[in-house]
């Protein structure tokens, strides 16, 4: 369905009532991301991850606006140069109209692209655009580092809902963890080959399609069997996000996999730059699994992002003990809100009981929860 707000307009700066005529433009809709991509293309990069790519933002605006949802951009001038876009779309939470990070919730990292002379004034414009009580009643921000640019100002201008670690491994650092867990995995490895030689591989833009093909099915096998749900995989959705960003050649997804005697035993799907790379799902063949496979792939990934000269392997929240054994170090990650209104507070309320129904999800006996989570994914699917 396409209404008229799927075209991308223009909003007049003077009624945001916080920054000189014509320093704070909004889009909306469609063709938002386009309409600022030449100011995305500026500060691209500029301290932020690949979740706030171009060619990410892209395939996620495609995927809002066929959820039915709007993206809005807004972008902050000085002097006619771009200081600050701040992503964000346009959704129903509880009823109410509101304003969560494009990519929501494909991204696992939430942010703005901030220029590195941007004031605490072109923040404050670019977040009272974004969180206008004029357009919404309800803001909803995930996943902000605590080194974003943003963390200060969400700290300051909206409550922390929800609080959380993402483990990294330095790659340039030495040891990445204990001489126990080292040994452990070199175990793993010897086993593993056991079985038959190993084979590890990397592959980027349309070479990684078939990897990512075989990892989605692994995983989507694996949440059904723990009964486990998935607001991303199994969504036809956000899952054509991740082949977007394969078949555009931009390099950003990338795909590695371990096979034992030619046959796959472990893959992992990253989103990558220059500097990083972002394990946004991984899976094992049942067949492989008691041998560890998964620790011998991430071995493998932290030796080619050594020799690809990439610094940081991030794990991403949320925070798990499997992840701190390898991990040299972790950065908090925070959840915030908005609310305007009585409705829009009540609604944040129920944000905040999220994690206790989850739980309480999660306590379902084991048949029952994977008759819930297959019958979503044969949903989520359509």
């Amino acid at each position: 369905m396409v209404d008229a707000y799927l075209h991308a307009t223009q909003v007049i700066p003077e009624r945001l009532g916080h920054a000189a005529p014509g320093d704070v433009s909004i889009y909306e809709g469609a063709d938002a991301v386009e309409q600022a991509s030449p100011a995305w293309r500026l500060l691209e990069g500029a301290g932020t991850t690949s979740f706030q790519s171009l060619a990410i933002a892209r395939a996620v605006a495609r995927a809002h606006v066929a959820r039915g949802e709007r993206p809005r951009v807004v972008v902050v001038r000085d002097n006619g140069r771009p200081v600050v876009v701040f992503p964000t779309v346009i959704c129903r939470f509880a009823g109410l109209m509101t304003a969560r990070f494009l990519g929501d919730p494909f991204i696992q990292y939430g942010d703005a692209l901030v220029a590195p002379d941007a004031t605490p004034a072109h923040l404050a414009a670019a977040w009272s655009a974004a969180a206008d009580p004029q357009v919404v009643r309800l803001g909803l921000f995930r996943r902000v580092r605590a080194d974003s640019r943003l963390a200060s100002l969400l700290t300051h201008r909206a409550t922390t809902i929800g609080s959380d670690e993402a483990p990294f491994v330095d790659v340039g650092g030495g040891e990445t963890s204990n001489g126990r867990h080292a040994r452990e995995r070199r175990r793993l490895r010897r086993r593993l080959a056991e079985q038959g030689p190993l084979g590890f591989e990397v592959q980027q833009g349309p070479a990684a399609i078939g990897i990512l093909q075989e990892t989605l099915a692994l995983k989507r096998a694996w949440l059904v069997e723990r009964g486990l749900p998935s607001t991303v995989l199994g969504n036809t959705h956000w899952e054509e996000v991740l082949f977007a960003a394969a078949a555009g050649g931009s390099g950003v997804l990338t795909a590695a996999r371990l096979t034992v005697g030619g046959a796959t035993a472990a893959t992992e799907i990253g989103l990558a730059d220059d500097k990083t790379w972002y394990a946004y799902v991984a899976a094992l063949v049942p067949a492989f699994a008691k041998f560890g496979p998964g620790h011998v792939l991430m071995d493998d990934i932290l030796m080619w992002c050594a020799e690809t000269k990439r610094t940081i392997y991030d794990l991403l929240p949320p925070s798990q003990p499997y992840k701190h054994a390898l991990a040299t170090g972790r950065v908090a990650v925070n959840d915030y809100a908005i609310a305007f209104g009585p409705l829009g507070h009540a609604a944040a309320l129920a944000v905040r009981g999220l994690p206790a129904a989850k739980r309480l999800a999660a306590a379902l006996p084991l048949g029952l929860r994977q008759k819930m989570v297959g019958a979503y994914l044969r949903i989520a699917a359509k």
